[in-house]
């Protein structure tokens, strides 16, 4: 996907899902965009809405997700949508990183964006459990709200998907990101998941 020009004085918004990262940080901060941190737990069962303490009209241009669905029920997953709408505009772009194997580890892994076509996975390995290993067909039932813009099959074992709310509008996430990162395959952006250290 081809870098798309922002025009200057706009403003880009990212959320990120997980706990805070100084790397994180300062990777979009260097972009120009604005990064709220959620830490968002889905064990505990509690909703964006009680974690995003946004101003009233605050939308978010990306919203990073990573491996955080894969720990979600399906019918949490609809929750989880329903909870971020508000913060949504059309062309919201949502980066997933969906468990295709038997196991995954038991909680949500730290994420850290090493450079625009890296991302690594921080932490020591922990025991691990049996995956959902959603397919598509179950991320877009139960999120009805969004269209899959790109998926590719990670070495890994996971499978990275960007999704779109409501448009097929190709924005977000290659503004975010400015020189638009590709995967191996030379199609579509790719922050590719380092092998675990």
């Amino acid at each position: 996907m081809a870098p798309l020009e922002i025009s200057p004085g706009k403003s880009f918004s990212v959320l990120d899902l997980g706990p805070a990262s100084p790397a994180n940080l300062d990777f979009f901060l260097g972009r120009g965009a604005r990064l709220t941190v959620a830490d968002f737990t889905p064990s505990r069962g509690e909703t964006l809405s009680d974690l995003v303490r946004a101003e009233p009209g605050t939308h978010f241009d990306l919203v990073l997700a990573w491996d955080f669905l894969n720990y979600l029920k399906r019918d949490r997953l609809g929750l989880l949508l329903r909870s971020l709408e508000p913060y949504f505009r059309p062309g919201t772009t949502i980066h997933a990183l969906i468990a295709t194997g038997r196991e995954m580890s038991a909680s949500p892994r730290r994420y850290r964006i090493e450079d625009a076509e890296t991302l690594l996975c921080e932490g020591p390995k922990e025991r691990v459990v049996p995956s959902p290993r959603y397919v598509e067909q179950d991320l877009l039932k139960c999120m009805p709200g969004l269209i899959v813009e790109h998926r590719f099959q990670l070495r890994n074992g996971m499978l990275e998907y960007l999704f779109s709310y409501r448009t097929r509008l190709r924005v977000a996430y290659s503004a975010a990101m400015g020189d638009a990162p590709r995967s191996r395959s030379g199609s579509g952006p790719g922050l590719r998941p380092a092998p675990s250290r």
